[in-house]
This record gives C-alpha cells, structure tokens and sequence, in this order.
C-alpha cells in the first residue's frame, strides 16, 4: 500500500484547508494522460472517494487520501513525498527501500 511521509501529509491537509470544500473532502490520486501522451499522476481534491477509490489512512486529525482503483497497483509499493518551495507544493512519488 501507499505510504505517505509526514511531510506529503502535511501538505496534503495544507492544499485542503486553502480550498473552498467541506471538512469531509479529501485528495484523490488518479491516473491521468499528459500533454504529450505521457502516463502520470494526477492529484485532486474530491468531496467524496468513488467506490472504487482505496483509502490510505493518514490519520485522524488529517484529511483523507483515496486512490483510484487503476492507480492503487502503481502505487502499492511507493513512498508520496512533498517539497515546499516559495509556498508552491510538489507532490513525488518514490520507491519504498
């Protein structure tokens, strides 16, 4: 499963608290088509998971992540890390060593 470092938690409840959505809403992981055809990543905030959608435990007083069911076997043995620069948020997904 997924595996979040403080940091990407606390950025994660950062991008959340910023937005105009309700206290239940949480961050979505999906997979998504770049620009040049490119597979990646895509994070969005949702007001509820899909049925589908895995949920990653982050804690109590943290917002809740969901992965989208396509993207939840990319992402089962990988790290979601957070670098804050000049308050922009990049989110980066790692292997688990």
């Amino acid at each position: 499963m997924l595996t979040l470092t403080e940091t990407a938690v606390e950025a994660l409840d950062a991008v959340v608290e910023s937005a105009p959505v309700s206290d239940a809403a949480g961050v979505r992981i999906s997979r998504q088509v770049g620009a040049e055809g490119q597979p990646g990543l895509a994070i969005t905030l949702v007001e509820v998971p899909d049925p589908s959608d895995q949920v990653v435990e982050t804690g109590d007083e943290h917002v809740p992540l969901f992965v989208e069911q396509d993207a939840a076997a990319e992402l089962d043995d990988k790290i979601l890390d957070a670098q804050v620069q000049e308050g922009q948020v990049g989110f980066v997904v790692a292997s688990q060593s």
